[in-house]
């Protein structure tokens, strides 16, 4: 994929989904109102419960060629 993008002249980047996760807007949101003093560093994670139906049907989950 380097080499491809290379080649080409164009740049490479991965689809980053965290930002646009509705709490994480909330806390942003929260931070810049000021209603919580200056942010140093915030530490967080989302994850399902467990996995869903869909994970385990190979035609469903893997990305066809």
């Amino acid at each position: 994929m380097l080499a491809a993008a290379r080649q080409r002249g164009v740049r490479l980047l991965y689809a980053e989904n965290v930002p646009f996760i509705p709490a994480v807007q909330e806390a942003r949101r929260v931070v810049a109102s000021g209603a919580i003093g200056n942010v140093f560093r915030v530490k967080a994670c989302e994850a399902s419960a467990s996995p869903l139906a869909w994970h385990y049907d190979p035609g469903k989950s893997a990305v066809a060629p």
